[in-house]
């Protein structure tokens, strides 16, 4: 399941000793044991998990990593980002998660002031800043800062390196220098258990063979998926019943 799929994250403001005042929360709890990782992007994950790895084991010799994950919608971009950043935070790394898309208005340079210390920057929708100067600015000077302080930088868009539009030559250059992955989306047979795995996370009896009725009924996308689960769970709690053809049918019309 993605973060993509369930809705944007949501912006909060915190403060804590040390710690990044704006603090970026996922409204339903992104991680990676509710990530279905199919073949395609099993390359990706590890690379995430061995970036964290690294920053956990605090190594002298440890280089900063930069990664780039780029895939179209609901592939599951921020749910990775997210689930990233909250791992790190329960192994005691210091880390961000920043949605661009949702802190274009503020200053990059002040945002990324507020950064010093952290061990690792989880960067989303990057796609939102690039052609702008000043972000294009900040971003490379963010970059310079992650090879002088040994920190790691993961950032997110929806396309390779190769096909955004960077005006600033010398952010280009570095940004083609981080690890790309792309990130594919599910197959039929992938969303079917991508689907039973949500369900089962969130506490839902959810048989193969309803699985792919509601698969086949819905939108072959795993943001719709989840939507149509996120309805047949509030309405099963609220009408205390189980999960049924039947009562599918009923609750989503079909």
């Amino acid at each position: 399941m993605n973060k993509d799929s369930a809705g944007k994250s949501s912006v909060t403001v915190e403060q804590e000793p040390h710690q990044l005042a704006l603090r970026i929360k996922p409204i339903d709890g992104a991680n990676f044991e509710n990530f279905y990782v199919s073949a395609d992007n099993a390359l990706a994950v590890s690379a995430l998990n061995t970036c964290l790895q690294s920053q956990v084991d605090k190594a002298e010799s440890a280089q900063a990593d930069f990664i780039w994950l780029h895939g179209g919608e609901s592939v599951g971009k921020s749910h990775l980002l997210q689930a990233l950043y909250r791992k790190a935070c329960d192994l005691n790394v210091l880390a961000a998660y920043l949605p661009l898309a949702e802190l274009v208005e503020k200053s990059p340079a002040a945002l990324f002031e507020d950064l010093s210390g952290h061990q690792l920057l989880c960067i989303d929708n990057i796609d939102a800043v690039i052609g702008q100067d000043e972000w294009e600015k900040a971003l490379f000077n963010l970059y310079n800062s992650a090879i002088l302080g040994n920190f790691s930088i993961i950032l997110c868009g929806r396309v390779p390196v190769s096909a955004l539009n960077v005006k600033l030559p010398d952010l280009h250059s570095r940004l083609m220098s981080f690890a790309q992955f792309a990130l594919r989306p599910l197959s039929d047979e992938d969303l079917l258990e991508a689907l039973q795995l949500r369900a089962k996370g969130i506490g839902l009896v959810l048989p193969s063979e309803l699985a792919e009725y509601i698969v086949y009924r819905s939108q072959r996308d795993i943001r719709s998926l989840m939507g149509v689960l996120k309805i047949l769970d509030s309405q099963s709690l609220a009408s205390q019943r189980r999960l049924t053809k039947p009562f599918v049918k009923e609750v989503m019309n079909w």
